[in-house]
């Protein structure tokens, strides 16, 4: 299910890149009948971390950690830290939500970050660093002042892609946002 609002942008671009992710997801879930989860960041959902993302030790919150869901979903995951992605899919990974739905433990299928000017080099780095500590996570960081899509699963960097082709991820899932293309 996607959120139903899109996180505060800093440009027109941002707010269009963030947007179209939102409406081609929705597309291809409708499209294909898949079951899978997809979830738009925004104040109101996010995914949870352990530890500072300054430092080594931070890593998204692995459900075989976790040793009472119960206690996990109702009031751990409110005191954890989190982040906010643009766009995150669960397909094959299990996940947990608390019981608000708003914040969500588990390692994504692909984790999509749009940067902005307002983005700063570290927070970027501190995002890449989170984000490949799960093996399985496909994540993707798109500029919003350029057409490159940075691509990698876990800390192996894949070829990149362009906004002027369509994208596909490991898994298969295409999505094309040529018309965003500058």
């Amino acid at each position: 299910m996607f959120s139903e609002t899109v996180g505060m942008a800093t440009t027109k671009r941002h707010n269009s890149l963030s947007g179209f992710l939102e409406y081609k997801f929705r597309a291809i879930l409708e499209e294909e009948l898949l079951t899978e989860t997809a979830l738009l960041g925004s104040e109101e959902l996010a995914l949870v971390y352990c530890g500072n993302l300054e430092c080594t030790g931070a890593k998204l919150v692995k459900l075989a950690e976790i040793q009472d869901i119960k206690h996990f979903t109702t009031i751990t995951i409110n005191n954890l830290k989190y982040v906010q992605p643009d766009l995150f899919l669960f397909r094959q990974n299990k996940w947990v939500e608390n019981v608000k739905g708003t914040r969500f433990a588990g390692y994504p299928d692909l984790i999509i970050e749009v940067f902005s000017e307002g983005n700063k080099e570290d927070e970027r780095q501190a995002k890449r660093h989170l984000y490949a500590t799960s093996p399985i996570t496909e994540h993707w960081y798109l500029t919003q002042d350029t057409n490159a899509v940075e691509r990698w699963v876990g800390e192996k960097r894949l070829a990149d892609l362009t906004l002027k082709e369509p994208l596909i991820t490991q898994n298969g899932i295409e999505i094309d946002l040529t018309r965003l293309a500058l």
